[in-house]
């Protein structure tokens, strides 16, 4: 075979195997795609820091199914809870009875705190707020992190649901 006829087939056989024409080889992106699991999960903890009564929130039951919100005022003793959705956006109302129950434990010491239902509506009776006036609750509450935990148990839609009171890095000792 005379030399150029060589050359063209090798320049040919370059060309047609990986040369111009053919497509580069993807490039990994640098977001990953989300999956449906993660879209899920970003959802889930698609809310606000702060309830819509501008209190500090609690998590409620697996993934988030409901949250309550809660405000301390230190000079009336006045402790407030609101049942909210999963989003912690809106107000679910619960039944009147049980009361909402707060756990306090600190040291070698358990306390336990009913707040009662506050403008229950209905039959049976349902509301979203809940309250108790005790200052020593307030101050223990605001000790959170500092020797102390606190826990509060809901009954809403005949199951019980319990979350954690969060220590709030925001308040100055």
């Amino acid at each position: 075979m005379p030399r150029p006829a060589i050359t063209s087939l090798l320049l040919g056989a370059l060309l047609w195997n990986g040369g111009c024409g053919s497509n580069p080889p993807p490039v990994p992106s640098a977001t990953p795609k989300a999956t449906p699991d993660a879209i899920a999960d970003e959802d889930a903890h698609d809310h606000p820091q702060a309830g819509p009564n501008g209190g500090k929130l609690i998590e409620l039951g697996k993934n988030e199914a409901y949250h309550a919100e809660w405000i301390g005022d230190d000079e009336s003793g006045r402790v407030q809870v609101f049942v909210l959705d999963g989003t912690a956006k809106v107000e679910v109302p619960i039944r009147a009875t049980p009361p909402i129950v707060i756990a306090v434990k600190m040291e070698d010491e358990e306390l336990e705190y009913q707040l009662e239902a506050v403008k229950p509506i209905g039959d049976p009776a349902l509301t979203a707020q809940f309250e108790i006036v005790n200052k020593q609750l307030v101050t223990l509450l605001r000790q959170i992190g500092h020797g102390v935990t606190a826990h509060l148990t809901a009954d809403i839609e005949n199951q019980i649901y319990s979350g954690e009171f969060p220590h709030d890095h925001a308040h100055h000792h």
